[in-house]
């Protein structure tokens, strides 16, 4: 079985020898593609990789792929699809590593079956609190089927979109790619493949090394004001992929609604704003309530929510701003 991993490179010169000295020292015996994106970048990253590419004497098979101008991590990574022929993706982000087992460990269960999704462990280094939050919360060797995997999405299983193998046909076949042009993506990626995917497998041992730098997108000082507005294009895409898929499933419904309360969380006591910012997701996120029955069932506490979206959108909000303030 062939695998094919990508990685997107721009701007990562103290740490892509690591990342590409990690992928050369794989023990997996099958087929390896490496496929590394240039996203113009204008550091030294692309003359070291050119340097190690070309000293490389060993079976697996490199291809640096250019893009003509800076287009984006999400970008990168569809290039790289596009060009993959392995069975199987595998994303590594150039400032990360991978074990050098990695591929062979992920690998091992598809002498059973052929999963759609195969997710490995993460060690984080540099954020104690984003590392419990990824570590997985699954026994080794246990396997998720249909809606059992969007149920324990983010909760047993993170979302980050590296350190997991994706069957390329099931890839393929939903027509999945990333969004090209936005933050956080890997949220809406992995929602979506959550949503679709019908089997998973979990290696519970360690296989990637996640580097949380100090001037990465996610902890640059406006990080949070930056990922807010992501949170709103991104909650906005996961309504609309789930009408135009006319998926049906509650626990995408509710981290629907999840992230549309943590969106108006920072404005909870800015009454104007807050009343603004819920008009507009409301109508960014708006479902039918035969579809809000379906994903939430009779239950009369799930049914009091959804009259919220019986009442025109700013008397809902004065309502429910009211009701938060007396607490």
């Amino acid at each position: 079985m062939k695998v094919s991993i990508i990685i997107p490179c721009y701007n990562v010169e103290p740490y892509i020898e690591r990342c590409l000295k990690s992928v050369m020292e794989q023990t997996y015996q099958g087929c390896i593609q490496c496929l590394i994106v240039d996203d113009c970048g204008v550091d030294r990253s692309m003359d070291i990789v050119e340097r190690m590419v070309a000293s490389y004497h060993g079976p697996i098979h490199f291809c640096i792929l250019h893009h003509e101008c800076n287009r984006g991590l999400s970008a990168a990574r569809n290039t790289g699809m596009e060009a993959a022929t392995g069975d199987y993706l595998f994303f590594l982000d150039s400032d990360d590593e991978i074990t050098t087992d990695c591929i062979e460990k992920l690998m091992f269960p598809i002498n059973e079956e052929r999963y759609d999704l195969i997710v490995g462990n993460t060690h984080t280094i540099g954020d104690d609190r984003l590392g419990k939050q990824l570590n997985l919360k699954l026994n080794d060797g246990e396997v998720l089927i249909g809606e059992e995997i969007m149920d324990g999405y983010r909760r047993d299983w993170n979302m980050i979109v590296p350190n997991k193998l994706y069957r390329a046909a099931f890839i393929f076949e939903q027509g999945l790619h990333f969004k090209a042009g936005l933050l956080h993506e890997d949220e809406l990626w992995s929602f979506q493949v959550a949503c679709l995917a019908q089997s998973l497998r979990v290696v519970n041992q360690m296989t990637y090394i996640y580097y949380i730098r100090d001037n990465s997108i996610t902890t640059s000082i406006d990080a949070k004001k930056r990922k807010r507005e992501a949170l709103r294009i991104i909650v906005a895409e996961m309504r609309n992929f789930l009408m135009d898929r006319n998926i049906c499933l509650s626990s995408a419904y509710r981290l629907v609604q999840y992230f549309f309360w943590r969106i108006l969380k920072p404005v909870q006591n800015n009454r104007s704003q807050f009343i603004q910012d819920y008009c507009l997701l409301r109508k960014a996120t708006q479902f039918s309530l035969l579809y809000r029955v379906k994903a939430v069932g009779l239950h009369p506490r799930a049914q009091l929510a959804n009259l919220y979206y019986l009442i025109p959108s700013k008397i809902a909000a004065k309502i429910i701003y009211r009701r938060n303030h007396r607490r």
